[in-house]
């Protein structure tokens, strides 16, 4: 999570977990995670777009929302530890900043003194990503430190103490690893001019332990900058990270700006193992107990009977509620009856009738100029027509074009007269497409039967 933009990786597991695909979300205008709800929808948006099918995801956040301190702590056992640095973080960071979340990274130990790293983050950050997550139907199961995450994905645990220095768009992060966990967190923006970049890196640089800054440092360079150029300003070793250091399969190393992308891979690789990442704001080891003033058997047996007593009350009354009203709709059903026979022979009579009521004129019409083509000449008249409304079908849903369909059968004293019937009707508007079906003489008068089809649309059609 970044100023104005996250980094989105999806990694699947297998024998060697896969980068299936990565993408920056840049916020739409106006919006940032002060507004989850806008924030949220469009990350859902994007999510869909590109194609991202995981619902679980893990937060990282820059170390320039963090506060990190270097903590001493005695031998003790690890809950000791906790209300120790609960008390202390309390004490330290309420008048700087108020309504922090608290976790920290080490691993303290009964029998000797140690230190560990103490980080705080807005709460209101949290609860910000939280929301926007979940209008993303994304759940969240760990809010952790982008640099820590990618310190401990290069598995340095066996390692002598080492420099992580991360360069990215939105600044800096450096990460002093030490025995799997980070001991030092730092960050600082990058400046605009290429010549003041390398002494802004060499003053987070600056108070390193010697032997940390005996190793090469580790640089993951997602700016683009000049490495060669870097290490010759800066005057140190730097190693050149690359997107296989974290363990994910090769072809990963092919996604253009790879090592852009590499803390959110990061990120998204801790999930895929089941690593327990270094510092989780989400369930934070410094979160204050929750105290039970009833047993928890209890509390489940008294919410249970309160549950059944107000369930069988419900019902009870539920039942009164309900008998009341069958004998209401009944008595009303009673008085009724007479207006309901009444209604029912109406309606009877309006169904029988409505099938004689022409709401359409659309055959009326076809019959009407149908009747002026035929000739007035007592030989030529119709035995039978038929007719019907031609039908499509679109994507397997039937509609009515509004065309009809007519065929005409008829007879006449000869077959000139047919020809001329034929050409009456052609030379009608709303008539197309006739054709005569064939013709034949019948019976001893020599009388010609004919016929014929055609095609109407109605007016307005």
């Amino acid at each position: 999570v970044g100023e104005g933009s996250m980094l989105l990786a999806e990694v699947v597991t297998g024998e060697t977990p896969a980068l299936r695909r990565a993408n920056e979300f840049v916020y739409p205008a106006g919006v940032s995670i002060a507004q989850p709800e806008g924030l949220g929808k469009a990350l859902a948006d994007r999510l869909a777009g590109e194609g991202f099918d995981a619902k679980v995801c893990v937060i990282g956040l820059p170390a320039r929302w963090l506060v990190a301190k270097s903590k001493e702590i005695p031998p003790a056992e690890r809950q000791t530890v906790n209300d120790m640095l609960r008390l202390q973080a309390e004490g330290e960071f309420s008048s700087e900043l108020r309504d922090l979340v608290y976790d920290y990274a080490g691993a303290p130990s009964s029998t000797a003194a140690g230190s560990v790293l103490l980080l705080a983050t807005p709460g209101a950050t949290v609860q910000a990503l939280l929301k926007t997550c979940s209008i993303a139907r994304l759940k969240v199961i760990a809010i952790t430190s982008t640099a820590t995450a990618l310190a401990a994905g290069m598995n340095l645990a066996d390692s002598p103490p080492q420099v992580v220095l991360h360069i990215g768009t939105g600044g800096a992060e450096l990460t002093v690893q030490a025995g799997g966990l980070p001991v030092a967190l730092r960050h600082c923006l990058i400046p605009s001019e290429p010549q003041a970049i390398a002494g802004a890196l060499g003053r987070i640089v600056a108070g390193v332990p010697a032997d940390a800054l005996g190793q090469a440092v580790n640089l993951w360079n997602g700016n683009g900058l000049d490495s060669d150029r870097l290490a010759a300003d800066m005057g140190m070793n730097l190693r050149r990270a690359a997107v296989t250091d974290l363990g994910v399969e090769s072809s990963a190393a092919q996604v253009v700006d790879a090592l852009k992308f590499a803390p959110a891979i990061a990120l998204a690789l801790s999930a895929v193992r089941g690593a327990e990442s270094p510092v989780d704001f989400l369930h934070s080891r410094l979160a204050a107990p929750r105290t039970r003033l009833v047993p928890r058997w209890a509390a489940l047996t008294a919410a249970l009977l309160v549950v059944l007593v107000a369930a069988g009350a419900f019902a009870y009354r539920n039942l009164q509620k309900q008998e009341a009203q069958v004998k209401t709709l009944q008595a009303r059903l009673k008085q009724m009856e007479g207006r309901i026979k009444t209604a029912d022979a109406v309606v009877s009579k309006v169904s029988f009738a409505r099938a004689w009521h022409a709401q359409d004129a659309r055959y009326l019409a076809c019959l009407r100029d149908l009747t002026g083509a035929f000739p007035e000449d007592g030989q030529t008249l119709a035995t039978s027509l038929t007719m019907t409304e031609a039908m499509r079908t679109v994507n397997g849903k039937t509609t009515a074009t509004g065309l009809l369909t007519a065929q005409l059968l008829g007879k006449t004293s000869d077959q000139q007269r047919v020809q001329d019937l034929l050409d009456r009707l052609q030379r009608l508007p709303r008539v197309s497409e006739v054709k005569s079906l064939g013709t034949q003489e019948v019976g001893r008068s020599r009388e010609v039967s004919f016929s014929i089809s055609f095609a109407y649309r109605p007016e307005g059609r």
